[in-house]
């Protein structure tokens, strides 16, 4: 990735046949945007026929926008990649298209970022559509976390899922302050530019969750740290729902990014 710095932050998301809530997402950035502070957002059209191109004009008047559009359909992980080769910004964000920016949010996570140098990654609070409290850090996967919150989504009770749940979060709704983590949420990811050109993007070959958590581990593998930053907070609308079996396709693939991401890094099989 060539490097480019005549921005301060590139947003970068995605849009799948979603337009009316990437709009939203756009809206948000436009009332909010950073003081004194250049903005860009790119934005990946992974094969919408629903976009709104006189809003993106429209739009065009708050920060410049780029627009990649694809001839076909790409997972998160390649989505996200063509994105952040395209970004001019010092610092980039990563950012769910079902998400609202909050006032103040953009402002400061470029202060920690600009603040601590050595951190490769960060992520704020992420709050649902009612406001409650959403987890967003996470420790690095083990099989029993997996286990343990499969049974959780089926709505399944017990002291020792509770207590791996438990483990297995680190964001709290109880923190204030600024804190180091394992990993964060590819739907929130700020993310500093020399830290991508030092450990790479996002490895296309996780199909369905973990390309989030398998780049948060080669940053911490690079001399890098993440860091949850919780008095910063946006609106993630992601819905929450029960798992309707313990075994499915989405599990599967889950299982399949597993396996992805322990070869990677606990057994050492898998460059």
């Amino acid at each position: 990735m060539e490097p480019a710095f005549n921005v301060h932050l590139s947003i970068c998301t995605i849009t799948t046949q979603e337009w009316k809530v990437l709009e939203q997402c756009l809206r948000s950035i436009a009332r909010n945007l950073p003081k004194e502070r250049s903005l860009e957002v790119v934005i990946v059209n992974n094969c919408s026929t629903d976009m709104d191109y006189g809003v993106l004009d429209e739009l065009r008047q708050f920060f410049p926008i780029q627009l990649i559009e694809n001839t076909e359909r790409l997972n998160f992980g390649a989505n996200n990649n063509l994105a952040l080769r395209a970004a001019r910004g010092r610092h980039l964000l990563v950012l769910n298209p079902d998400t609202l920016i909050l006032s103040g949010a953009l402002d400061r996570m470029l202060d920690f970022m600009e603040s601590n140098p050595k951190c490769g990654a960060s992520s704020c609070k992420l709050l649902y559509a009612d406001r409650s409290f959403q987890a967003c850090a996470r420790r690095f996967p083990k099989f029993r976390y997996a286990v343990a919150s499969r049974l959780q989504a089926l709505e399944k009770r017990g002291k020792w899922i509770d207590r791996l749940v438990q483990e297995y979060v680190q964001s709290k709704p109880e923190d204030v302050e600024p804190k180091r983590v394992d990993s964060i949420l590819g739907a929130c990811m700020f993310l500093r530019r020399e830290t991508l050109d030092a450990v790479g993007l996002f490895d296309e070959r996780f199909l369905l969750h973990c390309e989030d958590t398998d780049l948060c581990c080669r940053i911490w593998e690079g001399g890098w740290e993440i860091w949850y930053v919780p008095d910063a907070a946006i609106v993630h609308l992601y819905a929450r729902s029960a798992a309707r079996s313990l075994i499915n396709k989405r599990a599967l693939l889950q299982v399949y990014t597993l396996i992805l991401f322990h070869a990677k890094h606990t057994w050492r099989v898998v460059k």
